[in-house]
């Protein structure tokens, strides 16, 4: 998932726009090295989970950002 992915899922979980992507300057102006969390991305698997057969109850990132917005 990149950050772009993310932003998008979470618009529609809360149903709001997200067409203005988030400039990479103001974001390290405003957060300064704490940006790298947001603009930095890694592709994580957790391939010993699957592997053992972990089945996620929200196996993708729009059903889970539903559920924890349908509790809120």
């Amino acid at each position: 998932m990149t950050n772009e992915g993310f932003t998008r899922s979470l618009g529609r979980a809360l149903g709001r726009p997200t067409v203005l992507p988030m400039p990479a300057a103001a974001l390290k102006l405003l957060f300064g090295e704490m940006s790298e969390l947001l603009l930095v991305s890694d592709r994580m698997v957790p391939r010993r989970l699957l592997k053992e057969g972990f089945r996620f109850r929200y196996p993708d990132l729009d059903g889970a950002l539903a559920a924890i917005f349908r509790r809120a």
